[in-house]
């Protein structure tokens, strides 16, 4: 969807693609309460003005992402009541999936590997379950909790109004991709034939080749806490080559969610699932695409 919102000629991104302006605005938005300067965020948005016949669009997974943010309801109603006040009549967007789907999909592009962390643990891999059982453990501030998505659907209808918010789902992405961007597009005013164009046929989040993960395993007892460019003649040259090799091979077999976790994960997202496809009015897509609800066995 970023090349969509990017290149649209009728829409206005105000994040990615990155920019410096844009990675300021972001920084400054995301700040801690304490250090947030509301006037200067805003008097930031008036850089992004490009007509009044545009969609101006804030699309960031960094304000509501598990990796970045360690959200909690506390957090993302902080950054939604900011929202409100910053831009007139905004409309909220919100892209959901099945919730077991995600956390696989999730793991195998964010979760795996540890970031933001000191040395020599940063870049360290995680094991699936490892990781899976770190994410119960710290449930408030991980991202099981930023999925459950009724609870947070919630907190943006208080703040934004029901008729401003909205739900798309990543399977029609998937299964009905001309319909699903019909909609969006309609939703922003935006051409729609524009939009299509510029995701048709576009192929989003590839997994990473399984010998990037051999590499990391490797590096988990071969000189684990030191940068090999230092020791190895032709340093960075010979490492970009070795990492453009490694990345041309097989990708990684998909991780999937072993069968306690996946009765324990839908037991406790069927409740929330139940009250938002009906609010929603799609009960019927969220069986469709195996989203935890109460027609769901139970083992």
């Amino acid at each position: 969807m970023r090349d969509m919102y990017g290149l649209h000629s009728q829409i206005c991104t105000i994040a990615r693609p990155w920019n410096n302006e844009t990675k300021l605005f972001i920084k400054e938005l995301m700040r801690n309460e304490g250090n947030y300067n509301h006037r200067l965020v805003s008097n930031m948005i008036d850089r992004f003005y490009c007509g009044d016949d545009k969609a101006y669009l804030l699309s960031d997974e960094n304000i509501l992402c598990g990796s970045a943010l360690r959200p909690n309801t506390g957090t993302i109603s902080i950054f939604a009541r900011r929202i409100k006040e910053l831009f007139e009549n905004p409309c909220i967007i919100l892209n959901l999936r099945n919730q077991i789907t995600w956390i696989e999909s999730f793991y195998s592009n964010l979760g795996r590997k540890l970031k933001n962390v000191p040395e020599p643990f940063n870049g360290r891999y995680v094991g699936f379950v490892p990781w899976l059982e770190w994410q119960s453990d710290n449930w408030e501030h991980s991202f099981f909790d930023l999925i459950d998505y009724n609870k947070y659907v919630n907190i943006f209808i208080d703040i934004f109004g029901r008729d401003n918010v909205h739900i798309f789902l990543y399977e029609d992405f998937i299964h009905q991709k001309e319909k699903f961007v019909s909609e969006l597009c309609a939703l922003m005013q935006a051409d729609e034939l524009e939009g299509f164009s510029l995701i048709d046929g576009k192929y989003i989040n590839p997994q990473e080749p399984r010998n990037v993960i051999r590499y990391m395993k490797f590096r988990e007892w071969f000189f684990p806490s030191v940068r090999l460019h230092a020791l190895v003649p032709g340093g960075e040259s010979v490492l970009q080559k070795f990492s453009m090799l490694i990345r041309k091979g097989m990708p990684q077999e998909k991780v999937r969610m072993p069968d306690e976790w996946d009765n324990q994960l839908r037991n406790y997202y069927r409740e929330g699932n139940v009250a938002l496809s009906n609010e929603f009015g799609v009960r019927e897509k969220f069986i469709e695409y195996g989203y935890s609800m109460d027609g769901n066995p139970i083992s």
